[in-house]
């Protein structure tokens, strides 16, 4: 009886794309049947392992596409990688020929390094329009992106513009790619040159104007920001989805001291958010102290102290002010008086905070003392974290006083008592007159010209006109 003898012949399947292998039998006579089935599983086990096809080994151009679109970014990746290392061993235009193999006999025939370095040329950014290798490098940077490895994302970005012939109102995406990338590594310079490289690809996109102009915003290039800004807004019409970008604009416009603009779009601002009182009080401010707009002034100083919170003792004290003075202006000098006399009452409730903060430090000052003369005497675990607590008590009292103090210094409290007594003394209240212009040398306010002002009073009292 003779062996079983088993047979493998390759041939080319197309289909596939690869070899594929046949498995037959020859020469099994006198063989027994369940020798000739075991032979024949062997045989067919072997083949099913080499019939594989090409595409279940590697990965298709569209797999890394769909596990990306299924959020499954690290098999992505993985994926793409594959892909893109396939496709490069088939690139050697660039690659040296090894020359170790090369006898003794025939070194001079080898490439020298010193040759190749001087002879060596700088290739060009674009290499071809490969639309396989822009797809793979393209998702590879998305992968990236999404996995935090935020360097080899640029670097794919970089290789996938390698391989594309850029196209306007298409390939603007990849440029906002990666400006969202280097936002996240916070690389604003980057950040803002790929935003304005999309926008120079897609000017049509007003997204990226406004992504600009928000970038811009706290940077020195504040008429680009405006460009940018009066761009995206004007590109909106009426349907702006958040007003706030007036009042950026409008901030903007002041940095560059061009307050007429700055009124225009406080004023669009506050047309549709009317109940914010610091907005209100920012245009009343700016329509009295830069445009001259009493009546503009007014109505948004009014407005704010209603809808200012009582707390804001700064703001309510200042809008006040800011009437008086228009009020004195205008010759409404009771008018004047009444607002005047307002300010210092909320100037009077700042001075009662100082003093009560000075209360507390004091007060703290003399309890950590205490504590601290217990502990020297008698160490002791709980009273040293007593008086831990009370240092760090001290320290934001004292934090807290200086934040009044110096709130209280903007107030502005020796000119208001001076512009009082001289309104007093257009109504001929001489005794009132003389006492705030008392109080304004007391605050330093212009004391010379202060006691000139109660010398003549004081001789008009005595002398009856």
């Amino acid at each position: 009886m003779s062996d079983i003898k088993i047979g493998i012949m390759g041939f080319s399947d197309k289909e596939h794309y690869g070899q594929a292998m046949c498995v037959f039998l020859i020469d099994f006579p006198h063989s027994r049947p369940c020798r000739l089935a075991r032979a024949l599983a062997a045989s067919v086990a072997i083949a099913t392992a080499l019939i594989r096809p090409l595409s279940a080994q590697q990965p298709a151009q569209g797999d890394y596409i769909q596990l990306y679109n299924r959020g499954e970014f690290r098999a992505s990746y993985d994926a793409v990688r594959a892909n893109l290392a396939q496709v490069y061993e088939k690139r050697n235009e660039d690659t040296r020929v090894p020359t170790d193999f090369i006898s003794s006999k025939k070194l001079e025939s080898a490439v020298r390094i010193n040759d190749l370095f001087r002879n060596r040329i700088v290739k060009a950014f674009f290499i071809e329009d490969n639309s396989q290798l822009f797809t793979s490098h393209l998702y590879a940077a998305r992968c990236c992106y999404r996995l935090d490895e935020f360097d080899a994302s640029l670097n794919h970005y970089a290789q996938a513009l390698r391989f594309k012939k850029l196209e306007f109102e298409k390939d603007d995406t990849v440029f906002y790619e990666m400006a969202k990338v280097f936002e996240k590594i916070n690389n604003a310079p980057a950040y803002v040159r790929m935003l304005e490289a999309a926008y120079s690809m897609n000017a049509a996109n007003y997204e990226y104007s406004r992504e600009i102009a928000l970038a811009l915003y706290r940077t020195p290039e504040k008429k680009k920001a405006i460009y940018h800004l009066t761009r995206y807004l004007d590109s909106r019409g009426d349907d702006v989805d958040d007003p706030g970008l007036y009042l950026m604009l409008g901030n903007l416009y002041e940095d560059i001291n061009r307050y007429l603009d700055t009124v225009h779009y406080y004023k669009k601002y506050c047309a549709l958010k009317p109940e914010d009182g610091f907005a209100r009080f920012a245009l009343g401010y700016l329509s009295f102290s830069k445009t001259g707009d009493y009546a503009l002034a007014e109505e948004n100083l009014n407005a704010a102290l209603s809808l200012l919170p009582e707390e804001d003792v700064f703001r309510r004290s200042k809008a006040y002010e800011y009437r008086a003075d228009m009020a004195m202006s205008n010759l409404e000098f009771p008018f004047a008086v009444s607002l005047y006399l307002e300010t210092i009452r909320f100037q009077d409730a700042v001075k009662n905070q100082i003093n009560k903060k000075k209360e507390d430090v004091a007060g703290l000052k003399g309890a950590i003392s205490d504590v601290k003369q217990s502990l020297i005497k008698n160490p002791d675990y709980a009273t040293f974290n007593e008086y831990e607590y009370l240092q760090e008590e001290k320290g934001r009292h004292e934090y807290q006083l200086r934040e009044v103090r110096y709130q209280y210094d903007k107030l502005n409290a020796g000119r208001v008592r001076w512009n009082l007594a001289a309104c007093y003394e257009k109504l001929e209240s001489f005794d009132d007159a003389i006492r705030y212009y008392r109080e304004a040398i007391a605050f330093n306010y212009n004391a010379g010209g202060a006691r000139d002002r109660i010398v003549k009073l004081q001789l008009k009292i005595k002398r009856g006109y």
